[in-house]
């Protein structure tokens, strides 16, 4: 492909910082033709541990969501 194993680390992960970074001011990344990462946040809420049945309640948080997008559907789904 024309470019070093050294320099495509280097553009990974400061393509991976700038998500990351973007991410935690909550800010969407929209990558082109691939999908978008969005955070997402859930209310606290209780749940039931299943191995015994007692109420867990579980701390407000924020998850981050990865919505595909049509190409990248189209390329797995053909």
């Amino acid at each position: 492909s024309g470019i070093s194993r050294r320099n495509a680390a280097e553009v990974l992960t400061s393509l991976t910082d700038e998500i990351v970074d973007a991410l935690a001011r909550d800010v969407p990344v929209r990558l082109t033709g691939l999908g978008t990462f969005t955070v997402l946040h859930s209310p606290p809420r209780c749940v039931r541990d299943p191995r015994n049945g007692s109420p867990l309640h579980l701390k407000a948080r924020r998850r981050v969501v990865f919505r595909p997008g049509a190409l990248l559907r189209r390329a797995v789904n053909e």
